[in-house]
């Protein structure tokens, strides 16, 4: 011990982002050099790592006081995409599909013909899925395993799975982790059921987007009606309803008004009357 020039133990790297040096365990807090449980040959390498490490700390430490987030969370129907894609494009801020995400690992699902009830069984899809997101034009894309699935996550299929696999805890830590990553790069807008409550519980400003269930299952038919998709207005209500007591009532990060969060009312408003009201709570 007294010749060492570096010794073992430290902070585990399992529980460190390698691309910022923080903490999986606690946000904000940020681990570099020695403290880290890395050792390696004499000649320098010690060294390197604590340049390299406390370069990568210190910037993402700095950036991330930097990025703004506005969450917005809301049962299904109540317009938070549309919303929030708008919002993104005049406060020129990234916007974050969480649904996509959900939606791709219920694809994976469906695609591998497993029982959606299995937690085994869907946690070891969302494992071993290649899940990627890139920003193409401004547009967030969603790929499975190299194929660009953004249309294909868009039907009634998909969407019920979805709100079954995502209430399992293995999906949930895996796309979250996903998600808040994205925030060390971008200013966001993100959607989706437990934003403000779970995923991003520091975000500058929180909404809860809501609307009556008649008015909501009317927006989701008059959609599928403009893209051709078949459908009933009142089997769209009933799917509408029971995927609210789902996510409301699922054990993990069920859908709630975060106690910070404005709650605003869409079913009587226009899509700018909504716009223009975040925007306003934003300034």
């Amino acid at each position: 011990m007294n010749q060492a020039v570096i010794t073992n133990g430290g902070v585990s790297v399992k529980k460190i982002d390698p691309k910022t040096m923080e903490s999986k365990l606690q946000k904000n807090v940020y681990f570099a050099g020695e403290v880290l449980d890395v050792d390696a040959l004499t000649g320098g390498f010690n060294l390197q790592i604590a340049f390299s490490t406390g370069y990568a700390a210190g910037k993402a430490a700095a950036k991330g006081t930097d990025m703004k987030q506005i969450a917005i969370d809301g049962p299904a129907g109540a317009g938070k995409s549309t919303v929030a894609k708008i919002l993104a494009e005049r406060l020129d801020y990234m916007y974050v599909d969480t649904g996509a995400m959900y939606r791709t690992i219920a694809l994976a699902c469906i695609r591998k013909g497993i029982d959606l009830a299995d937690e085994a069984a869907v946690s070891k899809v969302c494992a071993e899925a290649d899940i990627s997101i890139k920003y193409e034009n401004g547009v967030q894309v969603m790929y499975l395993d190299g194929e660009n699935v953004s249309e294909a996550i868009r039907n009634e299929e998909v969407s019920k799975a979805a709100s079954d696999t995502s209430k399992f805890l293995k999906v949930r830590e895996r796309l979250v982790q996903m998600q808040r990553d994205l925030t060390k790069e971008y200013n966001v807008i993100m959607d989706g059921r437990d934003i403000g409550t779970a995923v991003l519980p520091d975000a500058t400003l929180k909404i809860y987007l809501t609307a009556s269930v008649q008015v909501r299952a009317e927006r989701r038919y008059k959609e599928y009606k403009e893209k051709g998709i078949a459908c009933e207005l009142e089997e769209i209500k009933k799917d509408i309803e029971q995927r609210d007591h789902n996510d409301m009532t699922r054990e993990i990060s069920p859908l709630r008004k975060a106690d910070d969060a404005v709650e605003v009312d869409t079913s009587d408003l226009t899509i700018d009357e909504v716009v223009q009201k975040i925007i306003d709570l934003w300034k």
